[in-house]
Formats: structure tokens, sequence, C-alpha cells
């Protein structure tokens, strides 16, 4: 018996089920203390997450902070799941089916969440058998386009009118804050630790994709050594507070089709922040810079103006922007553990690898420029929110939220 097969027998599903584990590395994001697996049965697809949860006694420092953190990041990853369903929130996560507490099993307690998946959710999964078991490799898209941008700009509008206004419990905010910061702590000590060995995958073993690695290693040294910790790079803002993915790359996202978003995965690092957080760092990791560079503030437009269809709000499209443009050291950090991993996977052809390379250089580069106040504005006009001199009244005036154009992709 297996601890996979006692939650299937939970779940109803003694016999006829197989079990799919999550290839678990650093571009998928998933905290290590985290097993996550796909129950599949002839109707249904659910997909588990499962943490050690051993009892502790906290004064003995029994568990470690990596350990809470593992904690942590599952609790906030739950909270998110119940708080989509009983509170009817039409964003793409799944349905939460159940929570699960205590599983013995090995002499050791679990607790397991579990999210029901649509039933063709198996279609955008491989199968691969690694040491005897079977993995579940999301078919991942680690460049996007413009209408798949603008469909996940839609989903965090939903996911932030239920934020708006701020009105959560002050202590569900606590508690998730406090989650939070332990995943935060753990995720920039691995960073100062496996700093050294990031920037000898990066700019060592795989040179042939950059530019120039000297210039890169100065760049980003430059900006690494002026912070104490990864919360340090985060904008003050006067955007609104609401809940955060946390790590809003293309690797957690699937598409359908259509471009439009069928699924966001990975919740563990689920925070209050700003309204612009994820929907920034996705800009940043996600389009090729040319594209990055003319349109984001178009992203954002669809962003804003869903928004302000069904909120009274007090932030103007420019803070947005602004946010954006100190955003981009805090993304180059958080991104550069996924960059390392994508290089180092035989998964990625290596025009995959060197677009993926462009894209990280061409923020580091942008980042730089903020920092060094060498920033050249892009002279993006927030009403027709394309370049200057492309602008044209006419076209202008028929893309205000008054037109009579569809918001909406």
């Amino acid at each position: 018996m297996t601890l996979e097969r006692i939650i299937a027998e939970l779940l109803g599903y003694p016999n006829k089920n197989r079990v799919r584990f999550e290839k678990n590395d650093q571009i998928s994001g998933l905290l290590d203390g985290l097993n996550e697996f796909i129950i599949e049965t002839d109707h249904d697809n659910f997909l588990v997450q499962v943490v050690e949860e051993s009892d502790f006694e906290p004064e003995n420092n029994v568990l470690d902070q990596r350990c809470l953190a593992h904690l942590a990041g599952f609790y906030n990853a739950r909270y998110l799941y119940e708080m989509v369903k009983f509170e009817s929130i039409n964003i793409p996560v799944g349905r939460f089916h159940k929570y699960v507490k205590p599983i013995s099993f090995k002499s050791k307690d679990y607790a397991a969440t579990i999210v029901q998946l649509p039933r063709h959710f198996s279609a955008y999964f491989s199968r691969k058998i690694n040491s005897h078991q079977e993995e579940y490799v999301k078919k991942r898209e680690i460049e996007l386009n413009l209408n798949q941008l603008f469909s996940v700009a839609q989903k965090l509008c939903i996911l932030h009118e239920s934020c708006l206004p701020e009105r959560r419990k002050k202590e569900v905010k606590e508690i998730i804050e406090e989650n939070y910061q332990l995943i935060s702590d753990i995720t920039f000590q691995r960073l100062q630790q496996k700093v050294n060995d990031y920037l000898d995958i990066v700019l060592e073993k795989n040179n042939q994709f950059f530019k120039n690695t000297d210039v890169t290693f100065e760049k980003f040294s430059t900006l690494f050594k002026t912070i104490k910790d990864l919360q340090e790079c985060y904008p003050e803002s006067n955007l609104p507070t609401v809940l955060c993915h946390g790590n809003l790359g293309p690797q957690n996202l699937i598409f359908n089709e259509k471009d439009e978003v069928e699924f966001i995965d990975h919740w563990e690092s689920l925070h209050f922040g700003s309204a612009a957080e994820d929907l920034s760092f996705l800009i940043v990791t996600s389009l090729p810079p040319n594209i990055r560079r003319n349109n984001y503030m178009r992203i954002f437009r669809r962003y804003y103006y869903t928004l302000v269809d069904t909120r009274s709000i007090k932030f103007k499209l420019s803070d947005l922007k602004n946010f954006y443009l100190k955003f981009l050291k805090f993304s180059v950090f958080h991104s550069f553990p996924t960059l390392a991993g994508i290089l180092e996977s035989h998964e990625y052809t290596d025009e995959e690898k060197f677009r993926a390379v462009n894209r990280w250089e061409a923020a580091l580069d942008d980042a730089f420029d903020v920092e060094m106040d060498n920033y050249m504005s892009d002279n993006e006009d927030l009403l027709t929110l394309q370049n200057s001199e492309d602008r044209s009244v006419t076209e202008a005036v028929l893309r205000t939220r008054h037109s009579t154009d569809s918001i909406l992709p």
C-alpha cells in the first residue's frame, strides 16, 4: 500500500485509477517539501497536493524553517482553492474537492488538499516513466503571445475584484502574510546560497546563448549586491493590495488552442501584494523583448479597464507602469533559478533556450537602466497606449473605454 493508494481509497477509487507524479524541478516552482500527483480515473481527474505534518514542539525547534515554509505554502494554496470554490470566483484553478488530515502512513502524518480537474485535463499532460513511477509533465509554454497575456489579465481581474474594496479579514491577511514571509525568506536564502551555482549554469556552461556574458555578469552582480533580501526589491506604490499568485510565470499556466488560459497551478506563494505584481512578472518572463517593450501597456490597459467596469478604483494607468518598471529588478532575481532550470533541462531545444535567455537578458538590461536612472522612456502615450511615433488621434478615441469595441480579447 502506498500513500497515493490510501488517498485514492479516500476518494472512493480503490482499484480503477492511475497515479501520475509531477516532475518536481525548479522550473515548476513546487516547494521541495510538497508532493503533487494526479489521480486519474475513468471519469474524473484529481490534483492532490500532500505535505508531511508531523507533530512538533516549536520551542524545541524540531522543525526547521524550511519545513515550516513547506507547511505555509501548502496552507496558503489550500486557502486559495477553498476561497475560489465557496465564493464562486471564476478563475481556472480546478474545483476544491476535499481537505484530508491526518493521513497516517509509515509512522508519519500527512495532510492533503484534493482539487477536481476538468475531465479533458489529461490532454494537457505528457506521460513519462521514470524510476518505476509514472510522471506527468505539463506541456509548458515558456514563451507566450499577447492574446494569452490578455486572457490571463482578464482572469486576474476576476480574482482582484473579489479583493476590492480591500475587505479580507485582518486575521486571514496576517496568517497568509506570515506564511508567505517564511516562503519568501527560504526563496532568497536559496538564491543567496546557490547564486554561484546558477551563474555557473547560466553564464559558464551555457554562454553560447548570451550576447556578452561579462557584461551580463557585471550588471547582475551590481544589482544583486545592493539588496539584503528579495522583498527589498519590491516597489512601494499606491496600488491596492490584492491576492497574488507570487510566481506567475508561463510554466505555471496551461492554455487551450484558442489561447485562453485553462489552468493556473502552484499557489503556494499566495500573498497579498500589489495589483500589478502578477501581471508584471508574467509580462517580463514570458514575452519576447520587442513585443514586451512595445505592448506591455496594452496588457495593463486591458486589465485596468476591465477592472474599472466593475469596481471603483483610485489608481491610474501610470501607476501600473511605474510599478512595472520598478519591479523589473525583482523579476530578474525571482526568475533566475527558473532560467537555470530551463538551460539544464533536456526538454527544451537550443532555440527555446536562446529565446529564454534573450527574455531574461533584456529584462536585466532594463532593470539595470532603471536602477542607474538611465532608462530611456519608451514614449508610450497612456491614451493611445502605443509608441508616440505611431500615434493616431482617431484611433486613440476609438480605443477609449467608451468605444463600441469589446475590451475583452
